[in-house]
């Protein structure tokens, strides 16, 4: 599990871009069921989002990011059914794998969320990853934050990983 300002979390921590999707989804596209809504908010939110800068901190190495789309602290790999943001995550390695990617233009960020798809974007100029136990993200406090895909909360974040902190049942398997 992780923790982010006192909240957990499961999977994964999005500021930016993803968060404002989540936020439309959830509010003008909520009587649209399935990935159409998200469809849907990505192209729209794509004409009119803001880029911006932040400051993240992992394991206390710190990082500028100009014209920023969005940070992602994941736990595990994949968010949203289908987008490996974190191919590199193991949801048990004790680690929190960290993706921040930087805004072109709306092809390019297109040509990029296909190429998550299929696993192929950790190669693109874009992408800047980082791994650790904490990472800190500071910056301008209007920009949206999500936890597991509720917009809750704001910058800056500290994020945390908890090792072992979910313990999980499960029957034995039968011979």
């Amino acid at each position: 599990m992780g923790r982010v300002n006192g909240r957990y979390f499961v999977n994964v921590v999005g500021v930016g871009f993803d968060a404002a999707v989540a936020e439309m989804v959830s509010g003008k596209y909520k009587n649209i069921k399935g990935y159409l809504a998200y469809v849907i908010a990505f192209f729209e939110k794509l004409t009119d989002f803001k880029k911006f800068n932040i400051v993240t901190s992992c394991d206390n190495q710190v990082f500028n990011h100009e014209d920023t789309l969005v940070a992602l602290v994941a736990n595990g790999s994949f968010y949203g059914g289908h987008f490996c943001i974190a191919p590199q995550a193991l949801i048990n390695d004790g680690n929190l794998d960290l993706t921040v990617i930087s805004y072109e233009n709306i092809p390019v960020t297109t040509y990029l969320a296909v190429r998550a798809l299929i696993k192929k974007h950790v190669t693109m100029n874009e992408v800047s990853l980082a791994q650790g136990k904490e990472i800190l993200i500071e910056g301008d406090i209007s920009v949206p934050v999500h936890v597991d895909g509720e917009v809750t909360c704001s910058l800056p974040l500290r994020v945390e990983v908890l090792p072992g902190a979910l313990r999980i049942l499960m029957p034995k398997k039968r011979r």
